[in-house]
């Protein structure tokens, strides 16, 4: 009667065995498959630009045209012929024309006194770098010869409008007048001549006039400037 029993024990001891070994080797299947393929993408990392952008802005540049000045060693001539009206004596001018000169030497210049006033506004363009003439009507003592120059420090903005043949009655471009003017008085009586200046912008125009006997640098606050 025992031995039935001590066969279905070993039976069931056997059959533990084999599921046993059964675990092991499953296990061991699972641990050598690949892993499965990861499903997060990972970060792109961002691209190298070739070219750094910049936030600065580029600095404007002007398609405006470069003035022209008037030429180097542009010379116009005035003489008692091409004088303006009579011959009238500096103390018997006009009180108004008198009182808006400004006396350098042997010349007035007129309207010099009022210069200040001018407003940058007066002084722009009308088109294309041409600008009205501001009037500066001269008085030479009798007898003398004159002459006036745009020092080289104002050279680049302003010209002297003396001569005739450029009077327009519009507007003038630099290059319409020149560096140095000249004038000869009647022997008869002190001497006027009408013209003026171009101004391209408001500053300090400075002037040499040289007379007979004495060379007198001046200058002349055009608009608001200081000189």
């Amino acid at each position: 009667m025992n031995r039935p029993t001590n066969t279905l024990t070993s039976l069931r001891g056997l059959r533990a065995v084999w599921a046993l070994v059964f675990v092991v080797i499953l296990a061991a299947c699972t641990s050598t498959q690949s892993p499965a393929p990861s499903t997060t993408v990972p970060a792109k990392s961002p691209s190298k630009s070739s070219s750094t952008s910049s936030t600065s802005v580029p600095s404007r540049v002007s398609t405006e045209p470069s003035l022209v000045t008037a030429p180097t060693g542009s010379f116009s001539t005035r003489d008692c012929v091409t004088r303006t009206g009579g011959l009238v004596p500096f103390d018997e001018m006009t009180t108004e024309f008198v009182e808006n000169s400004v006396r350098v030497g042997p010349v007035l210049f007129g309207n010099a006194a009022t210069f200040g006033d001018i407003t940058a506004e007066n002084l722009a363009p009308a088109t294309d770098h041409r600008y009205p003439a501001i009037k500066v009507p001269l008085a030479v003592a009798a007898e003398e010869t004159v002459t006036i120059e745009i020092a080289p420090s104002s050279q680049t903005w302003a010209s002297l409008l003396y001569d005739t043949a450029a009077f327009s009655g519009g507007n003038y471009a630099l290059s319409d007048g020149t560096q140095v003017a000249s004038f000869t008085a009647c022997a008869e009586g002190d001497t006027s001549f009408n013209g003026g200046i171009i101004v391209a912008l408001p500053g300090c125009l400075e002037l040499l006039v040289t007379g007979s006997d004495q060379s007198l640098p001046t200058a002349f606050a055009i608009g608001p400037a200081e000189c």
